[in-house]
């Protein structure tokens, strides 16, 4: 892709490509790539402005409670925030191998429903199951000739939303799904500092 094309559309999924809110305090949320135990291990960063604690844990949901335990005696809230607000956005990282991407060349009069349908129906041929069982991203962006190319994230449904139901109890809401292979885009898009974001991505 290179950095002439202009955007067209951003997709209505919000999810991976978009952006936070920017409240004073958010969250990155890295699946650990699986090993040889049942349930998946994981690393939770708590951001606010270029600072951030980061944790490692078997739970995700003890994992957040402590971490928030750790924010409220670190960092005052902020003007606004309360006790258990569930206006915290967090961003999922799931490992590489659950999370694929493509590309689909468009024509030029297609319109936004039409891009994510033809997405969607790529997509689900793709992971090899029914469209109402995938979770996916795109944006699209004009070509010289003018035709587009849609960028497309996707997944299997089941993959989110367990962590869609779970993050509200725990104050925190999903608003963005990646991979670790694409995350670097935090950094711009949510304003993740590169030495938080090499931390969380560390394997030692």
């Amino acid at each position: 892709m290179g950095a002439s094309l202009d955007p067209v559309k951003r997709s209505p999924l919000s999810s991976i490509f978009s952006p936070f809110s920017k409240p004073p305090l958010r969250w990155l949320l890295r699946m650990l790539p699986p090993d040889s135990s049942p349930s998946p291990s994981w690393r939770v960063m708590a951001l606010r402005q270029h600072n951030f604690l980061l944790r490692q844990g078997s739970s995700l949901t003890e994992l957040i409670a402590s971490t928030q335990r750790e924010c409220l005696q670190a960092w005052p809230l902020g003007h606004g925030e309360r006790r258990g607000s569930q206006d915290q956005p967090a961003a999922l990282i799931l490992p590489n191998s659950a999370v694929q991407s493509f590309q689909l060349i468009c024509q030029a009069d297609w319109g936004p429903r039409d891009i994510e349908a033809e997405c969607s129906l790529e997509a689900a041929a793709l992971l090899q199951c029914a469209v109402t069982d995938i979770h996916m991203d795109f944006k699209a962006a004009s070509m010289p000739d003018g035709s587009l190319l849609a960028q497309v994230m996707v997944c299997q449904q089941n993959k989110v939303s367990p962590y869609r139901l779970l993050l509200p109890s725990l104050g925190l809401r999903l608003e963005s799904v990646t991979s670790q292979a694409h995350s670097s885009c935090l950094v711009h898009t949510y304003q993740v500092p590169q030495l938080a974001l090499n931390s969380l991505l560390c394997e030692s």
